[in-house]
């Protein structure tokens, strides 16, 4: 568990400075707090679904890396609450013609 959340955390950072952007700009741009950001990139908090996907687009991932990571938060979530959490991410993904895990069928 510890190293999904380190994974998820080191892939926004990494993009974040890709783009060359501080930790405030991120926030802005996905209607988020500097706070929240900070929590996620330090690997204390994982972005819920539709921030998820917000993320995956404002950083420009294709379909298939949208679709990982994703799959990589409902993974991490579905260790730290309640088994539903991950049908929300299955509900945005398919929302956006992404397909995150089997669960989803067809």
């Amino acid at each position: 568990m510890i190293a999904q959340y380190e994974s998820i955390a080191r892939l926004l950072q990494a993009k974040r400075a890709e783009y060359k952007l501080n930790q405030r700009d991120v926030a802005k741009a996905v209607h988020s707090s500097h706070r929240t950001v900070t929590g996620w990139e330090a690997g204390d908090r994982i972005p819920h679904a539709a921030m998820a996907y917000g993320l995956a687009d404002f950083y420009g991932l294709s379909d298939d890396d949208k679709a990982k990571f994703m799959a990589a938060c409902a993974g991490a979530m579905a260790h730290s609450r309640a088994t539903k959490v991950v049908d929300e991410y299955i509900a945005v993904a398919k929302e956006h013609g992404l397909k995150i895990c089997s669960r989803q069928g067809g």
